[in-house]
C-alpha cells in the first residue's frame, strides 16, 4: 500500500463476488481513516462509517454495495 492512498478493500481481503460477505474486510479498510475504493464487483457488508469517510468505486454499475 502507498502511504496517503486510498484502502483498496481488496487489499484487506474482500471479494466483492456477490455471494461472501465482505463486511470484516471493509470495515477493516473504512477503519484506516483514508478514503475507501472498491473496484468493480458487488460487495456485500453490513459496516459502520462516519459522515467524513469517502467511497468511491468504478461507478454505480460497476462498483455495488448491498447490505
Amino acid at each position: 500500500m502507498i502511504e496517503g492512498a486510498p484502502a483498496n478493500v481488496l487489499d484487506f481481503g474482500a471479494i466483492g463476488d456477490g455471494v461472501t460477505n465482505d463486511s470484516i474486510a471493509i470495515q477493516a479498510a473504512v477503519d484506516t481513516g483514508r478514503s475507501v475504493y472498491f473496484p468493480a464487483g458487488t460487495y456485500l457488508c453490513n459496516i459502520s462509517i462516519n459522515n467524513k469517510t469517502i467511497l468511491y468505486g468504478d461507478g454505480s454499475i460497476s462498483s455495488r454495495i448491498k447490505p
